[in-house]
């Protein structure tokens, strides 16, 4: 009996211990759930990740592939978290950020109806916007705030794209390297639904950390400042069709 105690107390032991280093742990969030950021089992931000983890062996991460509800649910419970990819405009003012320097630059167009094909200077009052579920949309937002377009929310983008080719919306936006993906994949997407001649916007997407010791938060930056001046990594970005662009 006495053993059998000993036992347990030094399994719960062991358990509090590995429960204690998982909290220490930083987590880096992959929860963009669209090509080419997750694709089947790797994508841009996994291939990322593991170019930061090789930089920094002597800091502790721990990878997710987690949704944008169980990000917020994290970040709400002040745990260290890095989020590849992303903007601070993309969340509530009420999440505080820090922000590296860019790791990527993207044009993002608007996607229509070939029967109604939209540019950014063509979007009519009381048009539906097809959006994901909790995102932020640069410029979409204020449109939507002031009651000049209606807004519907997707649980993906596969599931956006197939009520439009339903004329079930009238426009989303999509950066063309990410459209070009689906089309490639959906002959249907390819010959019915359109893409604007002209960007609807451009925008950088970051690394985000929060809740980040200053130390570690700096240590990051400088392996993120090497980074995009590695010829690897450059090769790794136009793999996913990504243009070499002018580093700061």
């Amino acid at each position: 009996m006495l053993k059998t105690i000993k036992l347990q107390l030094v399994i719960c032991g062991i358990l509090i211990s590995k429960l204690g280093m998982a909290d220490n742990k930083i987590i880096i969030a992959d929860y963009i759930i669209y090509p080419p950021y997750q694709m089947a089992e790797k994508g841009l931000t996994s291939d990322f990740i593991n170019v930061l983890e090789s930089r920094l062996p002597n800091l502790s991460f721990m990878s997710k592939r987690i949704t944008k509800e169980r990000l917020l649910a994290l970040l709400k419970q002040n745990k260290p978290v890095l989020i590849p990819f992303a903007q601070k405009s993309w969340f509530d003012s009420n999440y505080q950020f820090a922000q590296s320097t860019p790791l990527i630059e993207e044009d993002v167009h608007i996607i229509s109806h070939r029967d109604k094909e939209l540019e950014p200077d063509k979007i009519a009052n009381g048009s539906l916007f097809l959006g994901l579920n909790n995102y932020n949309y640069q410029k979409i937002d204020e449109l939507v705030n002031t009651g000049r377009i209606k807004r519907y929310s997707c649980a993906s983008d596969d599931l956006c794209l197939t009520m439009l080719l339903a004329k079930r919306g009238d426009f989303l936006v999509m950066a063309k390297g990410t459209f070009e993906r689906f089309t490639a994949a959906n002959s249907a997407f390819k010959n019915n639904l359109y893409i604007s001649e002209q960007p609807f916007y451009q925008h950088h997407r970051a690394l985000l950390a929060a809740n980040i010791s200053h130390q570690d938060w700096q240590q990051i930056l400088s392996a993120i400042e090497g980074l995009n001046k590695d010829p690897s990594w450059q090769q790794i970005k136009q793999s996913y069709g990504f243009n070499l662009a002018k580093q700061p």
